[in-house]
């Protein structure tokens, strides 16, 4: 018989709020987020190509 789940999903209303200007804490925020998902695309490339079992075709697709 399948295992009950331990955790419940509950759905957290978002609110979007307009403001004149972007606070510091945002602004760095959007400015390392390129960075970050850059380093995590690097990160990936490097995992892919160290796998020596892929064939050429897949490690280039994947690549």
């Amino acid at each position: 018989a399948p295992k009950p789940s331990e955790y419940e999903s509950i759905e957290i209303p978002i609110y979007i709020v307009p403001h004149v200007t972007m606070g510091t804490v945002c602004l760095e925020s959007v400015v390392e987020l390129p960075k970050i998902l850059c380093k995590e695309e690097q990160e990936a490339y490097r995992r892919i190509h160290s796998l020596t079992y892929l064939d050429s075709v897949t490690t280039i697709h994947n690549g």
